[in-house]
């Protein structure tokens, strides 16, 4: 088997600080092609730190917009 792509998905899910029965969902995939002679177990734990890095990135962002604002976006 040869594989060329890899996918990594990270998610989070926060309650939002200001609403009762409100969530917020931050989300990220990202995609890398495999040339070749790499080793793929390397690339996709490597891919899959950076979908987390900015995951969680992404979550703090939004909740400084929502102190800042009230919105989780700005």
């Amino acid at each position: 088997m040869k594989i060329t792509e890899i996918h990594a998905t990270a998610k989070r899910v926060f309650n939002h600080p200001n609403e009762c029965f409100s969530e917020l969902h931050p989300e990220v995939m990202l995609v890398a092609l495999v040339e070749s002679g790499e080793d793929v177990g390397a690339c996709t734990s490597e891919l899959q730190a950076q979908a987390e890095k900015l995951v969680d990135e992404h979550a703090e962002r939004m909740f400084e917009s929502i102190s800042k604002t009230g919105k989780p976006w700005s």
